[in-house]
């Protein structure tokens, strides 16, 4: 058994038996992130370790650190339950090791999203000659529906993005629910348009918003992050 075999293998381990402990661990992490850097010392090693040692010691000194998120006991947030061919995939994934960016390099990879893109398409209902891609999770999938979704009403008025840009289209009027705690996506001068009411729940309010003017004078909502990543 080579160094590789023997650090799948430990890893494999130590992965069952997580799982394995989720019906009854405690959700909250136990360890502190500094006592995490400790146990993981913060000094350069003098050497190498063995792919195993490393694992050994990633677990050891992790897993205290880690939150019981696929337990079907923790409500903080939508996450975790990850199923099992899902799990059992992505290992092998990472160890085929491919760089799927490109049809011609990636064959396997390019008709896996072929077959899902298909699927998706007919579990929708939507067109078969729709185009679908894939994000990197659900923040990137929601910007991108946002995203298509402006361009799409910019079209029905006449307007070309790609050609014509942003900043002096038609301004973008979107309406959501009050609970909804959203600001100003787009450009300088805004021309997304978001109309809502503040959420009065502190535990939801997201980044606080103020009211700005565009050039033609229509109201625009505009946020503290969104003026942040200008400066």
């Amino acid at each position: 058994m080579d160094a590789r075999e023997t650090a799948l293998r430990q890893a494999y381990g130590h992965a069952v038996r997580w799982l394995a402990s989720l019906s009854d661990r405690r959700v909250p992490a136990r360890a502190s992130v500094d006592e995490i850097v400790r146990a993981l010392g913060v000094e350069l090693p003098d050497g190498p370790s063995t792919p195993a040692e490393v694992v050994d010691l990633l677990v050891t000194a992790c897993e205290p650190g880690l939150t019981a998120f696929p337990s079907g006991r923790f409500y903080g947030f939508v996450v975790g339950g990850t199923e099992p061919a899902a799990l059992a995939a992505d290992w092998l994934v990472s160890a085929w090791d491919q760089n799927c960016v490109m049809r011609a390099v990636s064959r396997a990879y390019t008709a896996a999203e072929d077959i899902a893109s298909a699927c998706l398409l007919d579990l929708l209902g939507l067109p078969g000659d729709s185009a679908v891609g894939f994000t990197t999770g659900a923040t990137m999938a929601n910007f991108t529906c946002l995203a298509a979704g402006r361009d799409a009403v910019l079209r029905r008025t006449g307007w070309n993005v790609p050609r014509e840009g942003l900043s002096d289209g038609p301004a973008v009027h979107v309406i959501v629910g009050e609970e909804t705690a959203t600001c100003q996506i787009g450009t300088h001068p805004p021309r997304l348009h978001v109309r809502t009411r503040a959420p009065t729940s502190r535990r939801r309010q997201g980044p606080q918003c103020s009211h700005g003017w565009n050039r033609d004078g229509r109201r625009s909502v505009r946020s503290a992050v969104d003026s942040s990543l200008r400066r």
